[in-house]
Parts: structure tokens; sequence; C-alpha cells
């Protein structure tokens, strides 16, 4: 009987050690993952912003505020990388 109740307060030793050092690092590790996933999202709508800036079709009189017809003159090629050596590019 003795032998009993040493095994299962080893045991329940074990899972009180496991359970306090594993509960807080999975709690960190969550937070981390979370911390990153967000700052990825920042950056990759923080070089989506540059590249749009950085396109013709701003100051281009061609471009309209409208989101179904952009561009008059090349609807398809406005706002992306086609843009970038547009032929009809007037300020």
């Amino acid at each position: 009987m003795l032998a009993a109740d040493v095994a299962s307060t080893v045991v329940e030793q074990m899972l009180l050690f496991f359970g306090v050092l594993l509960g807080p690092s999975c709690l960190v590790g969550m937070v981390i993952y979370a911390l990153a996933k967000k700052g990825r999202k920042v950056l990759i709508a923080r070089r989506q912003r540059y590249f749009l800036r950085s396109l013709p079709c701003r100051q281009c009189q061609y471009l309209s505020d409208c989101e179904w017809l952009p561009c008059a003159v090349h609807p398809s090629h406005a706002l992306t990388e086609a843009a970038l050596n547009c032929p009809d590019f007037t300020k």
C-alpha cells in the first residue's frame, strides 16, 4: 500500500511540474505567434502601399475614382505592375 501511495504522489508531482512548465510556455508561444502573424500582415500592407504610391496611375489624367472602370484607356492595367510602362500615361 505504501508503494502505491508513493507512486501516485510521484505521478501527481510530475503532472503538476509539467502543467506548471508547459502551461505558461504554450501561452507565451501563442502570444509570440500572434504577434509575428500581425507583424507580417503589417509589413505586407506597408509594401503594398509603397507599391501603389510608386505607380504612375496616381498622376494620370485618365484615372478615375470609379472602382469598376479605374482607367478609361487601359482598365485591366490600371493600378497593377503592367501600368509601370503605360504608353498612354499623361499628367
